[in-house]
């Protein structure tokens, strides 16, 4: 089942269904959801990002995640989560990509207008990302040493700080796709 919202909502009856709903994207505009701990069994979940949100120690089952108006100043504050594919943030506030390091698991990793990037040496250590895509992030320019060890396969550098080279892209030896 899927509902478009529109303007503020009491999302309260969602508790009811915690213990087995497995997706919840919620459009912006919509509150959603602050106390995560009852959802014991999302997979995914995409929503505005909101001051105060509470996470379980753990989202054992959760694979897809999307936050837009993402305001930390870096990935340390998003949920454990070991089983984490894909990540996405929009309008986001971070500085580096710390923290994302411990997602052994992720793909994809996306982030767009995230006007303050300046780092992302912190993807060094994903070794299964697969996927990546920066859009409007225009203090970013260096990225050939970070992104290098990468198994990458798609990389979208969509405009980002000035890249003066693409020398490095020789040693991605699995790249298909370039934007």
């Amino acid at each position: 089942c899927q509902v478009y919202l529109r303007d503020e909502v009491d999302l309260s009856p969602l508790e009811a269904h915690a213990n087995h709903l497995w997706h919840f994207l919620a459009n912006d505009g919509i509150d959603g959801i602050s106390d995560f701990v009852p959802f014991t069994r999302l997979s995914g979940l995409g929503q505005t990002w909101r001051d105060g949100m509470h996470f379980p120690g753990s989202m054992n089952q959760l694979e897809r995640m999307a936050w837009t108006n993402f305001r930390p100043k870096d990935i340390s504050a998003l949920p454990e989560a070991p089983l984490l594919k894909s990540l996405s943030l929009v309008s986001a506030n971070i500085e580096s990509l710390a923290g994302v390091e411990r997602y052994k698991a992720l793909s994809e990793l996306s982030i767009c207008r995230a006007a303050r990037l300046s780092d992302l040496s912190a993807v060094q250590a994903l070794k299964s990302l697969s996927r990546l895509s920066i859009e409007s992030c225009k203090r970013l320019s260096s990225v050939a040493a970070s992104i290098q060890p990468l198994p990458l396969e798609e990389l979208s550098l969509i405009n980002c700080g000035a890249i003066p080279s693409l020398d490095f892209i020789r040693e991605l030896r699995q790249l298909r796709k370039l934007v």
